[in-house]
């Protein structure tokens, strides 16, 4: 049995069709940039306090190594932007962020640490999420149930776990985007949270 060409162009038009919009890039959010690791690390250092820093290898781009900004002495919180491993002389994108805060017991003669944390996870919630995700960003990292959350590019996995010293929150943002394209907001927007 042979096809009638009449039948034949109207599917493939409709295949490449729906192929043509499954590929079509995610569009910029109002208000938003594209933003690789080094522009990441810049608005890290300028915004927050940190403690100590580590720093990619500039002579090695290509090694992928994690930016990492450190709230206090004890490492308490730390907040990690990891690049996409990719060939040397172009700017790795960004590939993961995380935010690991460690909320010391009570028997535990440490500063409260629940102020570092609260500016932390304010910064990530206001640079990379619209208002409408915010406030649920924020609202789930000081809870202690395990979430998950998904918006434009990201993905958002949280995790608690009691350990004997102290309570661990864990974030992880995941760029799901194909080309790794992460959009930031530069101005900040208003939040009200559960978590202060």
């Amino acid at each position: 049995m042979r096809f009638k060409p009449l039948f034949v162009l109207p599917i493939f038009i409709g295949v490449m069709a729906l192929a043509g919009c499954a590929s079509k890039p995610t569009p910029l959010p109002d208000g938003a940039q594209m933003v690789n690791v080094q522009d990441e690390a810049l608005a890290v250092t300028q915004n927050l306090n940190c403690e100590w820093l580590q720093l990619p290898d500039p002579m090695y781009p290509a090694k992928g190594n994690d930016f990492a900004c450190v709230a206090d002495t004890f490492a308490s919180v730390i907040l990690f932007v990891e690049p996409t491993k990719v060939d040397k002389n172009l700017t790795p994108q960004v590939e993961k962020i995380k935010l690991v805060w460690k909320n010391w017991g009570e028997h535990v003669n440490m500063k409260d640490t629940k102020t570092d944390a609260s500016r932390f996870v304010a910064f990530l919630a206001q640079r990379y999420f619209a208002p409408e995700y915010a406030t649920k960003l924020v609202d789930m990292f000081f809870g202690t149930d395990d979430k998950t959350l998904t918006t434009g590019n990201l993905n958002v996995l949280y995790t608690f776990r009691r350990q004997p010293a102290l309570g661990l929150h864990r974030l992880e943002i995941q760029n799901t985007d194909p080309e790794r394209r992460l959009f930031a907001f530069s101005a900040p927007h208003q939040l009200t949270s559960n978590g202060d």
